[in-house]
């Protein structure tokens, strides 16, 4: 779990309004990729630990929330279905090296705890795999599932090399993976009430 000693200080400091979430261990991750014979999906169903997202309102006039976030996924937790395929995946991604791919949120457009059932949410985010970072900016659907409950989904296309990542092949590369992945993430985020900063 991650500190929040450094949000809390910004929070008292400016008295500026704060949602705290807890990211549940039931989220999930699914990277959508092709190759020159067919598609495939490399899923984490199920997170296996929880972190949490810290969000404070830019301004009283604003509807902007920075964000203090990181979410550790473990690389080793892919599943693509087939064993060749999952390991081509890790090994890709350098498993041994980097065990953990992060997402990083920095704003969310507008408050997650606004109740709607449904609500678009622009965001930006540093997605760090590989030991490499790059911002995205990242559309959302927050879905509100009752109290203090909420589903927060999104996606974005990335580039392998955009990480120095070289795409995997197979059979003398007659079998190559493209090097355009889609990730999308599903968090399930629990609002933390009365949270205790020390």
């Amino acid at each position: 779990m991650m500190s929040l000693t450094l949000s809390s200080t910004l929070v008292d400091r400016f008295g500026q309004e704060k949602e705290v979430w807890l990211v549940k261990s039931s989220s999930s991750l699914k990277v959508d990729g092709t190759t020159n014979v067919n598609h495939f999906s490399c899923l984490i169903d199920s997170y296996g630990r929880s972190d949490t997202l810290v969000c404070v309102r830019a301004g009283n006039t604003t509807d902007l929330m920075h964000v203090v976030s990181r979410i550790a996924i473990p690389v080793t937790r892919f599943d693509c279905g087939l064993k060749m395929m999952t390991k081509d995946l890790q090994k890709t991604l350098k498993h041994e090296q980097y065990p953990f791919m992060y997402i990083d949120f920095r704003q969310f457009s507008h408050s997650l705890a606004a109740g709607n059932t449904h609500l678009l949410v622009s965001g930006s985010a540093d997605i760090y795999l590989a030991g490499v970072s790059k911002k995205y900016q990242i559309q959302c659907t927050s879905k509100h599932l009752g109290p203090g409950q909420v589903e927060l989904k999104g996606s974005k296309q990335i580039r392998l090399t955009e990480f120095n990542l070289k795409p995997p092949s197979k059979l003398g590369g007659t079998i190559k993976v493209e090097d355009q992945m889609e990730v999308e993430f599903t968090l399930h985020l629990k609002k933390i009430n009365g949270v205790k900063y020390e």
